[in-house]
């Protein structure tokens, strides 16, 4: 039986966590560990780790002052690093994991290792969006995936809860600075497809991705998907090349000669004046099912706000 190695960052989440954990320990066909890293939680959280981790000796909570979702993620990914295991799964802290999540996604990565056992895999699956009581609450998943290293830098690819990857994915993510991140499943997505690496989309859902007014990140109402995207135009951070820019400056060594070239061109898009913007703009690989997120992002270039 393959063991899997769930890591998992909470932040006042009593409300959702003991259901989560459940599931989380339900899952068939695997060797379940759980690393958990509670961001500093004021609530009943904590109180409820340590009750779990009393009953079960397969949980390590782990309580650390607050950093922030994205570092905690990452810190709590170095400690599960160090467990005896070779597949690995985000998990938030409030969603409900179907039996098979687990299972089915090793077996996904375990028939790609087949053909190249070196390679960073990224496996994610659909989910399915729920309200707070799991009730399906007709919202429809993006399904515009974006599985090459151009498309997945133009918009965010995927939730992190429904991402399982091996060790090799696991080691490269580690190599980043949480500090230069967007957040954590975002970088881990890109840099997998940065280095030579391969993403299996399954379109099955295996989790039930709950929304409850308080999500970190969530799929969000109509409004507030497109009020995200206006402060994208009206912020100065252009975090999305500097994204491109960070993976370069971390991962160039290991990165193919055209992902190189790829990554320092929109990093530099502003700097390399109207000739390198248009090249960038006119690159047919920067292009993903949506003609919205197409539409976007040339007019995010052409404007300076990419």
């Amino acid at each position: 039986m393959e063991k899997a190695i769930v890591i998992m960052s909470t932040y006042n989440g009593e409300h959702y966590i003991r259901e989560q954990i459940d599931t989380i320990l339900n899952q068939k066909d695997v060797n379940v560990s759980l690393i958990v890293r509670d961001d500093g939680s004021s609530d009943n959280t904590p109180a409820i780790l340590r009750e779990y981790s009393s009953r079960f000796n397969n949980i390590t909570p782990i309580f650390q002052q607050n950093t922030g979702c994205k570092k905690s993620f990452f810190l709590a990914a170095k400690a599960a690093s160090a467990l005896d295991g070779g597949y690995f799964a985000f998990s938030d802290q409030d969603d409900f994991w179907m039996p098979d999540k687990l299972s089915t996604a090793i077996d996904r990565i375990k028939q790609a290792e087949l053909s190249n056992h070196s390679i960073p895999l990224l496996y994610f699956c659909a989910p399915e969006i729920v309200d707070k009581d799991l009730n399906p609450i007709g919202k429809t998943w993006n399904n515009s995936h974006y599985l090459s290293f151009e498309e997945a830098l133009m918009a965010q690819p995927c939730a992190g809860c429904t991402m399982v990857f091996n060790r090799k994915a696991l080691e490269l993510f580690l190599l980043g600075n949480p500090d230069k991140m967007s957040m954590h499943d975002s970088w881990m997505y890109k840099t997998v497809l940065a280095c030579s690496g391969k993403v299996i989309e399954d379109p099955a859902p295996h989790i039930k991705y709950r929304q409850h007014g308080h999500n970190v990140i969530g799929t969000g109402s109509f409004a507030s998907r497109w009020k995200r995207r206006f402060l994208n135009f009206t912020g100065n951070s252009c975090y999305r090349s500097g994204q491109a820019g960070a993976i370069l400056e971390t991962y160039s060594d290991m990165m193919p000669e055209n992902t190189r070239e790829t990554a320092y061109a929109l990093s530099h898009y502003k700097k390399l004046g109207v000739s390198n913007k248009l090249k960038v703009m006119l690159n047919p690989s920067f292009k993903t099912k949506s003609v919205i997120h197409n539409l976007l992002f040339r007019t995010a270039i052409l404007f300076n706000r990419f």
